[in-house]
């Protein structure tokens, strides 16, 4: 049996569902060409400690940092990389977090705290127009409610019509992004979302409207397809119930019977929305709906506080001095930024009581955010790819942040990537560097990826080429 091209089941009133790969589907999904690479960039806001985030030991299987440690499990160790010594200082400008913001993917010279070039993401979503229903796709976790006086917060930047650049806001309403990704409107796109909201407050599907489609396809299948089917209508489902069950949603008057979304920018909803959006990118990914994309989580300088997104979680420091965040001495704080700035000293040999407590309160920041970094490998790690192997395996998870810690510098950089690109890079290894410039990480992803034009990436002047180290 011949399924279309794009790997689509279509049904009633426009809606689309997008399958992964299917074996028995044969060469109409490009079953004879190689497995598609893809890369994900992942953002987290105010830095690390670089002391708990680096490995003790350079070369191959280095022990585990604790910030690193859930992502040096059995299943994942030998996905992991640590890149260390590279700056970020292209950009130049004064070390703040929105030049860093501005720096982050895009490795370019900036001109009033913004980025002059195209990011990585936008530079490798170019090579795939045409080839894929979209180039690259931006998710965002409570990314649009920067502090005040904080200037635009993305990461991604785009050619803008009629000269130079712009960026390009996240989309933190899972619910947009998912009737982009799964229309269910005549003409698709995110333009279905009131349509979704109101189908799914009443408990309907996007599977309800290719259910006639869903059982032919699948009784055509062989037994492993038909279970790599069941398993994505599975998540599909999950990831629906999810958005009704965490208060995405919420009901009108009856006699309106329109369904809006609750807010997305709310921090209760942070994990939530987390959860919604890994689903959605191990999706978009299995599915070749894009071979690239971001994710965003909170702003730079991010005005969280930790208690609101869960007090279980305790991530709150006491001040042992008034900072230049508003933290009065002796006053403990779940705020995000306000703990980055609650150390004297960074890397401090010894550090006072409540230095110690800040940086252990990072530290578990950090080391929570690689708990949900290791999920969503996870998550590429259960879908079967057209060699034969899982997502995972072609794909490579490039995590960053705006400044290094929390004393704004963007040297040594706490940079660490999950997977190899079908083992085009090197990993389960730290890498050191000498002050190589983050534009040289990316000219080597895109390498690896195997396209044309990474021999260099972002400004002139800061980029070599290609770490041919980590290059297989």
């Amino acid at each position: 049996m011949r399924l279309p091209r794009r790997n689509l089941l279509r049904g009633l009133g426009g809606a689309c569902l997008s399958l992964p790969f299917l074996e028995s589907a044969g060469p109409a999904f490009g079953a004879t060409t190689p497995a598609p690479k893809r890369a994900l960039f992942v953002f987290t806001s105010t830095g690390s400690v670089r002391k708990n985030w680096k490995p003790s030991a350079v070369g191959m299987d280095p022990p585990p940092s604790p910030i690193l440690k859930p992502l040096a499990t059995p299943e994942l160790k030998p996905y992991l990389t640590v890149l260390s010594g590279i700056n970020a200082g292209a950009g130049g400008g004064t070390n703040t977090h929105l030049e860093g913001m501005a720096c982050c993917l895009t490795a370019s010279a900036l001109s009033g705290g913004y980025a002059t070039g195209i990011s990585i993401d936008t530079a490798l979503g170019n090579k795939f127009k045409g080839v894929t229903p979209f180039e690259s796709l931006q998710f965002g976790v409570k990314t649009r409610k920067p502090p005040n006086g904080f200037g635009d917060s993305f990461i991604t930047y785009r050619d803008r019509a009629g000269g130079g650049v712009e960026g390009v806001y996240p989309e933190d309403n899972p619910i947009a992004m998912y009737a982009k990704l799964f229309s269910t409107t005549t003409g698709g796109g995110a333009g279905g979302a009131p349509v979704l909201s109101q189908q799914l407050a009443r408990n309907r599907s996007v599977l309800d409207f290719v259910a006639d489609e869903h059982k032919r396809v699948a009784a055509s299948l062989n037994g492993a397809d038909r279970a790599r089917l069941e398993e994505h209508s599975t998540m599909i489902r999950a990831l629906e119930q999810s958005m009704v069950a965490n208060s995405m949603l919420t009901c009108a008057a009856p006699k309106q019977g329109i369904a809006t979304l609750s807010d997305p920018e709310a921090a209760s909803n942070f994990r939530a929305i987390s959860d919604m959006n890994m689903d959605m990118i191990a999706a978009a990914f299995a599915c070749d709906q894009t071979r690239v994309a971001t994710l965003q989580y909170s702003t730079g300088e991010s005005g969280l506080n930790w208690d609101d997104v869960d007090p279980a979680l305790n991530f709150r420091a006491t001040a042992g001095r008034s900072t230049d965040n508003g933290v009065g001495a002796g006053k403990a704080t779940s705020w995000w930024h306000g703990i980055s700035h609650m150390p004297d000293t960074w890397d401090p040999i010894n550090p006072n009581a409540s230095e110690k407590q800040a940086l252990e309160v990072i530290t578990r920041i950090q080391a929570w955010f690689a708990e949900q970094i290791g999920s969503l490998a996870l998550r590429l790690k259960k879908y079967t790819d057209k060699d034969g192997k899982s997502v995972l395996d072609n794909t490579v998870i490039f995590w960053t942040t705006e400044v290094a810690q929390g004393d704004h510098g963007r040297n040594d950089m706490p940079f660490t990537v999950v997977g190899n690109l079908g083992g085009a890079l090197k990993s389960n290894i730290h890498l050191a560097y000498n002050g190589r410039q983050h534009g040289d990480v990316f000219a080597t992803i895109g390498t690896a990826m195997g396209l044309t034009g990474f021999n260099t990436f972002g400004r002139q002047g800061y980029t070599q080429g290609p770490l041919t180290d980590w290059l297989k």
